[in-house]
């Protein structure tokens, strides 16, 4: 059994990162938030395809097990559901790449508003997020900023 992704993909990955980066880059500073001061984080179910982009963007883990928001060790509600509503208030997560809801099988952790909101826009590919929009083009969410 192999784990993990094949090393074509890997290889092709890696050739391609600079282009790949500079496309989300510009997908998600189209929405005003980029600042020189700040790395944009996207979340993403699987971590491991942090290796399809390059240092210019970090990469959440929707379920924490690896880093979660403002980099650091997701926290765990008691209902060992984690605190994905850290997300929200996390200035450097630009964009959501994937449903929170299916990272790990999350359905019952979708208690709080802005979870529930991002889930909604991943079923409805438009989102009626307070400071977020649907990108189709991409079909991820990005954040909103005043310019």
């Amino acid at each position: 059994m192999v784990w993990g992704y094949p090393e074509h993909e890997v290889v092709a990955a890696l050739e391609n990162r600079t282009t790949r980066t500079d496309k989300l880059l510009a997908r998600l500073c189209a929405g005003g938030c980029c600042r020189d001061d700040l790395v944009p984080t996207v979340t993403l179910r699987e971590v491991q395809e942090r290796f399809w982009l390059d240092d210019r963007i970090r990469v959440a883990a929707l379920d924490g097990v690896v880093i979660g928001p403002f980099a650091e060790v997701m926290e765990y509600r008691d209902d060992g559901c984690p605190r994905m509503d850290r997300f929200e208030a996390d200035p450097s997560l630009l964009g959501v790449l994937e449903r929170p809801a299916d990272a790990m099988n999350l359905d019952r952790c979708t208690d709080h508003p802005w979870v529930r909101g991002v889930n909604d826009a991943f079923t409805a590919r438009s989102s009626s997020l307070p400071g977020w929009r649907w990108d189709n083009a991409g079909e991820l969410l990005i954040r909103e900023c005043s310019r």
